[in-house]
């Protein structure tokens, strides 16, 4: 008698450290095969780890890393890389307001887009912030970074019935 085992699929941005890291860790005990995805190394040494070099400020870098996943489902696409640091609502830059936008907005969107034939069925979490609902001085941008990222996916939850979306708020 054969029996085929069906290994479930992750994908986790920002697996190098914190709490992409932690979460990479539990879904490997857990038997799922994890893609990584990070601008750093990590120090994740496991057979079902895959671990893909990708800055996610780069679009293009996006679209290609996207494209080394060879499975044809996806289970789980924890969105959890993001930055936040601190500038007066009057005085930020264009740089700044780049940076914020880029990473914590367009880079989980943009891995959804060229996910979403993937996770068809499966699950997407946003690791976001009670930042998206409560304004803290100094951190405008931070806020409404968040505050659009979760509004986006409620509205894309809505277009791909099939595919669960969760907002973690750490």
């Amino acid at each position: 008698v054969h029996f085929l085992i069906f290994m479930k699929t992750a994908v986790v941005t920002g697996s190098s450290y914190g709490i992409g890291y932690s979460t990479t860790s539990k879904l490997l005990e857990e038997g799922y095969k994890v893609y990584g995805i990070s601008r750093s190394e990590t120090k994740i040494d496991n057979d079902n780890f895959v671990w893909l070099k990708c800055d996610l400020y780069n679009q293009e870098e996006i679209k290609e890393s996207t494209k080394l996943i060879k499975e044809e489902k996806i289970d789980l696409l924890v969105n959890n890389a993001g930055t936040h640091f601190e500038e007066i609502g009057s005085d930020f830059s264009t740089d700044s307001f780049k940076k914020m936008f880029d990473l914590n907005f367009a880079a989980p969107i943009l891995l959804s887009k060229h996910l979403a034939n993937k996770l068809e069925t499966g699950t997407i979490i946003n690791v976001s912030s009670t930042s998206d609902r409560f304004a803290e001085a100094g951190s405008g941008l931070y806020c409404a970074s968040k505050a659009a990222l979760n509004i986006f996916f409620e509205a894309f939850s809505m277009e791909n019935n099939g595919i669960k979306v969760i907002h973690l708020l750490p």
